[in-house]
């Protein structure tokens, strides 16, 4: 089902059971295939627990040299490799992320007490092969890591436009006062919706919670694991799919 005042076209499952019924047919599938191979053992879950991995046992294993037909075929897949590479890349590509740290925006407090901050962040990139297109996305974001990750991501909003004749101009027209509308527009009704959320009242037992993320498409066992956790004895919405966000992209 999809949320028409999204802006990024989100939504959530209708019947989350379904998908998690189909993944495992799936799974079964291929467990069948494995076991078919020799193996004794072989375990298919949509989830493992924390620290599941800890009890096995690394097999070190002999190489074994490749035969000339291997040798072949890999010799073959790299240098389609590198064609792949050279067809999707190009010394006009750009891609481009600057975030304001200077003006953050307060919503609220963290559960530490802490200041909840964001900051307005945007990215822009060109791409003369593969997509060949040119586009910026502005949002607010809580953080960065190193690997580029963002986190606490709202209010996304993107523009693409296709390499054409009049991109060029159509790019200025388009982006030019977008971002400037996003770089002094008020964040007033960004932290009222904050805000709102965190007083909207949505569970009170684990099995309100875990039915509230699962309407929304978060799959069964990140949904059961939050439905879990020792929130108070009530749970607002903020609370529930900020956990959901930290669990399935911790």
């Amino acid at each position: 089902m999809r949320d028409l005042f999204e802006a990024d076209d989100g939504g959530w499952l209708q019947d989350p059971a379904i998908l998690d019924r189909l993944v495992m047919e799936k799974l079964q599938e291929a467990a069948e295939q494995v076991r078919a191979e020799g193996w004794k053992w072989v375990e298919t879950a949509l989830a493992f627990p924390w620290g599941h991995t800890r009890q096995f046992a690394e097999i070190d294993g002999t190489e074994m040299p490749l035969s000339d037909e291997e040798t072949a075929r890999l010799e073959a897949l790299h240098t389609e490799q590198e064609a792949i590479e050279a067809e999707y890349a190009s010394d006009r590509d750009v891609f481009l992320f600057l975030v304001d740290d200077t003006h953050p925006i307060e919503a609220g407090c963290l559960p530490n007490g802490d200041p909840d901050l964001y900051f307005r962040g945007f990215y822009a990139w060109n791409s003369e092969v593969g997509s060949k297109s040119l586009g910026i996305a502005s949002f607010y974001l809580r953080g960065v890591c190193q690997n580029r990750m963002l986190w606490g991501v709202e209010n996304f909003e993107q523009i693409t436009i296709r390499h054409s004749k009049f991109a060029a101009s159509r790019f200025v027209h388009q982006a030019t006062p977008a971002l400037r509308n996003f770089a002094t527009a008020s964040p007033a009704s960004f932290v009222s919706g904050i805000q709102a959320s965190r007083q909207a009242l949505v569970a009170k037992t684990d099995e309100d919670r875990e039915s509230f993320l699962r309407r929304r498409g978060v799959r069964h066992p990140v949904a059961g694991w939050i439905g879990g956790l020792e929130f108070r004895a009530e749970a607002w919405a903020w609370d529930l799919m900020s956990a959901a966000r930290l669990k399935v992209f911790g």
